[in-house]
């Protein structure tokens, strides 16, 4: 087995990786930039709040992250603390734009 490379600083540079997961990560980006064109294209045409319109591309954008970072070759220990944080990220704001109309009704009111 083979060390892997040293860079100038003399730090390991990693696993190297394949043409396929390359080929793979580009085109997930690819795929999410022309997603988040087509969102702005119908959010502009709708002419949708603002607020609603961030949250929905913003959630497009965890989703598409996550993808990448899939595609990209990382493992299981490197992707579980930044897939953790992206679905908290994702839960709140989805829980918070569907939190705003149900109100419980306080039992003491009439």
């Amino acid at each position: 087995m083979t060390p892997p490379p040293i860079g100038e600083e003399g730090q390991a540079f990693g696993p190297q990786k394949t043409i396929q997961e390359i080929y793979m990560s580009i085109a997930v980006l690819i795929f999410g930039l022309l997603v988040v064109v087509a969102q702005t294209f119908l959010f502009y045409q709708q002419k949708t709040n603002v607020e609603e319109a961030f949250k929905y591309l913003i959630v497009t954008l965890i989703i598409i992250g996550s993808l990448f970072l899939v595609t990209a070759g990382y493992g299981n220990q490197q992707i579980a603390p930044i897939l953790g944080l992206l679905g908290t990220i994702a839960g709140y704001l989805l829980g918070k734009a569907f939190d705003g109309g149900s109100r419980r009704p306080n039992p003491t009111e009439k």
